[in-house]
């Protein structure tokens, strides 16, 4: 459910940050209440969002043709949560690099506002990924949308392999943001 996909990634953002912290020394904390808010925050955007998708796709569709009534009703509830959270963490992510100037930085062509830019795009075509692919997909393959039968597995088959690259591409992004910025 909604808790245990919670928990993953909340564990897989730990695991990547300790990770980092022990290669490279600690990462540094950003400085203020507020930048340390938003930064808390888009780690709860980011552990969220990397735990549902990994419950998504390997979990919850793998299974679809054993769900009950229950399970395709948490499936959608948990499929709404992570719709929430996409939308969420990419804001926080704006408003992190509008408060850390990377903007500005970015027209000035410094290197880490470019990578911060090439960041925000891969999380705005995350985002896209899972509204408009993994989400449609997930109401076919478990039955939401009124479609043939024989088509639901090709649907859940589109969700695990899109929720895979979404995964994929969601640990470079999470390597450079614990990695100090």
């Amino acid at each position: 459910g909604l808790g245990r996909a919670l928990f993953a990634g909340l564990l897989a953002s730990l695991a990547i940050w300790w990770t980092l912290a022990t290669i490279a020394g600690l990462a540094p904390l950003p400085q203020g209440w507020s930048a340390i808010a938003l930064a808390s925050l888009h780690l709860l955007g980011l552990s969220a969002w990397f735990g549902m998708s990994c419950h998504m796709g390997l979990v919850s569709v793998p299974s679809t043709a054993k769900l009950t009534d229950r399970q395709r009703r948490e499936s959608l509830r948990l499929l709404a949560w992570l719709r929430f959270v996409v939308v969420a963490t990419v804001v926080l992510l704006l408003a992190r690099m509008a408060a850390d100037g990377f903007f500005g930085a970015a027209l000035a062509l410094n290197p880490v506002a470019i990578l911060g830019a090439v960041i925000l795009v891969l999380s705005i075509a995350m985002a896209a990924v899972a509204w408009l692919v993994i989400g449609v997909n997930i109401q076919m393959a478990i039955g939401v949308f009124d479609v043939a039968t024989d088509q639901r597995p090709e649907a859940a088959d589109r969700v695990g392999r899109f929720s895979r690259l979404n995964a994929l591409l969601a640990v470079p992004i999470l390597v450079v943001l614990f990695a100090g910025w």
